[in-house]
């Protein structure tokens, strides 16, 4: 049985993986994690890396709540594969956690924006920095 820190660790885990999939960030964290779970002798390195090819695949030209829904099927995934890996191996704990600690949330974060005007309608959308928007007159 797993402890809460390595429960917690391949949720952590899952959740990088899932969240780095079809993002600049993803060929950082597959190389950090074959070289991390490298040590299951019944897994290769090239077997490691086509099942988190497939992973990423799986999530290729989806958009939307189909892309959420997909993201999160593969973080349960590669949270359980975390888990069985970390059971067998509890001393890989700091190596995971130290390769995830190298890998910056803002490199696979993303930001989406749909924004759709009618008639008269005003819009003003921006992706980073701070937005002050009057439309109109201004009150006398």
């Amino acid at each position: 049985m797993l402890t809460e820190s390595l429960l917690a660790l391949a949720a952590t885990g899952g959740s990088a993986i899932a969240g780095a999939m079809a993002t600049d960030a993803w060929n950082a964290v597959k190389s950090a994690v074959v070289r991390v779970m490298n040590r299951d002798a019944a897994t290769t390195e090239s077997e490691l890396d086509h099942r988190l090819e497939n992973s990423a695949l799986a999530l290729d030209g989806l958009s939307g709540p189909q892309l959420t829904a997909a993201r999160a099927a593969q973080e349960v995934l590669w949270r359980a594969r975390l888990e069985d890996f970390l059971a067998r191996y509890p001393e890989s704990a700091n190596d995971l956690e130290r390769a995830l600690a190298n890998v910056s949330p803002q490199a696979f974060s993303s930001v989406q924006q749909q924004i759709i005007g009618y008639g008269n309608a005003q819009q003003a959308a921006q992706g980073h920095g701070v937005q002050n928007v009057n439309f109109g007159r201004p009150e006398a």
